[in-house]
């Protein structure tokens, strides 16, 4: 089974799926361009520059997953919310730095090739989390 059919047959929805892909598409084209533009515009290591467009991808992520996609608007929820979304990014921060360090060191493949590899790899594991744990 894949991904789609997975998340589907567990009863998530066709809509949810489709919310996730918009949610993450916007924080990935905000991780992609702040990466980008820091790398080639003001020429900021890669590591860096990986670190700081993670954290800003995030940032929109969190608003569009517990907004948009799960549809979670329990104010009192917000900062159990919040501290768990923290954990998770605390750990795909550290997951992010790894693999595109392996990426880009150990395999060769390009910067930009392994961010967003990296931002796919996250995005799968991710989801499970926001939707069992953080806005269950």
């Amino acid at each position: 089974m894949n991904f789609i059919s997975l998340v589907i047959f567990k009863g998530q929805g066709v809509q949810q799926v489709l919310r996730y892909l918009v949610s993450g598409a916007t924080g990935f084209l905000t991780n992609i361009s702040i990466y980008l533009l820091l790398l080639k515009v003001f020429d900021i290591n890669y590591v860096l520059s990986s670190v700081l467009a993670f954290c800003a991808g995030v940032a929109v992520s969190f608003v569009m997953q517990k907004f948009f996609t799960f549809q979670n608007r329990t104010a009192g929820k917000t900062g159990v919310q919040l501290f768990k979304h923290i954990l998770l990014l605390s750990f795909n921060l550290g997951a992010n730095v790894f693999i595109i360090i392996l990426l880009v060191e150990w395999v060769n493949i390009s910067e930009i090739i392994s961010q967003i590899a990296t931002n796919i790899i996250i995005a799968m594991w991710s989801f499970f989390i926001y939707r069992r744990v953080i806005f269950s």
